[in-house]
């Protein structure tokens, strides 16, 4: 599904507006928009690059799990429909019901005890995930007491990644924390604790993802926008600078010029006037370049 969003107050010429999200992630945009460039800007520019990177990360996750044989899924169920749609509260808290609902109705054939549900990682196979730390976990005191796992935590598929990325982008003062509800937080750890699934971060996907499309994408856009405008930039700003001083030229000029004695004031103040629309000009075609 591929989702485009207008933001009211950033104007973008047409083909910049047709730039979806999917097509960045994917990597069919070049420089000065490509992939990279996006997670230089959210980097180093709105310092929330954790979004891009757990996005990216699920996108990766869900192929990978998908990919293995069909026994090893069955020890983490969930569905293979992809629902995703952009969060919202009615959504929001249809998850968390969902998502609760199904934590205390199942039914499991092992004891689970609370320290086996998360583990350490100790290595990942994401190349996202590469560049974090380890950081220990431990399960969530809101774990079912009750609740028996059919298979053992440790025999999931892809648990230690997920453990890692519960500890990356998750608990709280995680190097890469996710700006999430914390009703929905929570429900999530907990959930990790449980299953594998990718449907388990499937809410916290959709929230990063919406914070991607709606507010760092049209920014980013719109500095490409002036990035890739540079030569007509170059010339406004030439064209300001120069109409700013024939006014100041203007304006210094009638400073120093004299009259003879039947002039009333001896200098004409009010000649200095005439270099008033040229500085305005120089100043519009100024704020013209700057903003490409």
């Amino acid at each position: 599904m591929r989702f485009t969003f207008k933001h009211p107050w950033i104007h973008l010429t047409p083909a910049l507006s047709a730039i979806a999200l999917d097509d960045i992630l994917s990597g069919n945009t070049c420089q000065p928009i490509g992939l990279a460039d996006f997670e230089s800007y959210l980097e180093h520019k709105e310092h929330s690059v954790e979004n891009l990177r757990f996005v990216v990360w699920y996108q990766s996750y869900r192929r990978r799990f998908f990919a293995l044989p069909p026994a090893k899924q069955k020890l983490s169920p969930g569905s293979r429909q992809f629902s995703f749609a952009l969060p919202t509260p009615a959504r929001t808290a249809q998850h968390i019901s969902r998502m609760s609902s199904r934590a205390t109705t199942l039914v499991y054939d092992e004891p689970l005890t609370p320290n086996s549900a998360l583990h350490s990682p100790t290595t990942s196979t994401s190349p996202t995930l590469s560049r974090t730390s380890s950081v220990p976990l431990t399960a969530s005191s809101s774990i079912p007491s009750r609740a028996y796992m059919h298979t053992a935590p440790e025999k999931q598929p892809l648990r230690d990644e997920c453990t890692l990325v519960a500890a990356t982008f998750l608990l709280p003062s995680a190097p890469y924390e996710l700006m999430l509800p914390s009703l929905l937080l929570s429900t999530i750890l907990r959930d990790v604790a449980l299953n594998t699934h990718p449907d388990v971060f499937l809410p916290a996907y959709e929230y990063a993802y919406d914070a991607l499309l709606t507010s760092s994408l049209p920014r980013f856009l719109e500095i490409a926008q002036q990035n890739m405008n540079w030569e007509k930039k170059l010339y406004w700003w030439l064209y300001g600078i120069m109409t700013s001083c024939v006014g100041w030229a203007i304006v210094i000029g009638c400073l120093f010029i004299s009259y003879d004695s039947h002039t009333t004031q001896g200098r004409l103040r009010a000649w200095r006037l005439l270099g008033v629309p040229f500085l305005s000009l120089g100043a519009m075609q100024m704020y013209a370049a700057y903003r490409g």
